[in-house]
């Protein structure tokens, strides 16, 4: 999205935290969703509801109208970085290593009792993050051959 492709990754992180309630708020209707974030000011800023960044309080505002409207809270809660290893891979599969990284931590989920702190379930399917996975793997396979 080109309005916050120049935005600092704390407000970045706000934006994608808000991409998903847009997305998911109609399955939310009557609860408390926990936004798990690595970023303490990802936290403050959807905890507060507020920003001083105008795009970010417009996204703010959009998403506690979709709160009103299936009458559910949003709660951001700071998961320290040491722990937040699988979001924090799949964030960064651009980057050279990362998707061998990730196959891995997928390796590992799904042969060991690790899978239940680590449940995508309620995002996505394994087999469609191993998917994922190898669409990433083929096509930046194919981008380091080329350089």
């Amino acid at each position: 999205m080109p309005a916050a492709k120049d935005l600092h990754i704390n407000y970045k992180e706000v934006f994608g935290a808000v991409q998903g309630v847009q997305r998911w708020a109609r399955f939310w209707a009557d609860s408390t969703v926990i936004v798990h974030t690595d970023s303490t000011v990802t936290k403050a800023i959807l905890n507060r509801g507020r920003s001083r960044h105008p795009f970010i309080n417009l996204l703010l505002r959009q998403m506690f109208w979709l709160c009103v409207k299936y009458n559910f809270t949003v709660r951001a809660i700071h998961v320290p970085g040491l722990l937040n290893t699988f979001p924090d891979t799949v964030s960064r599969l651009h980057e050279r290593g990362k998707c061998k990284q990730l196959a891995i931590l997928l390796a590992y989920w799904s042969h060991s009792a690790v899978s239940a702190s680590l449940d995508v379930s309620g995002h996505m399917s394994l087999q469609s993050l191993r998917f994922l996975l190898q669409e990433t793997q083929r096509h930046f396979s194919y981008s380091w051959k080329k350089n």
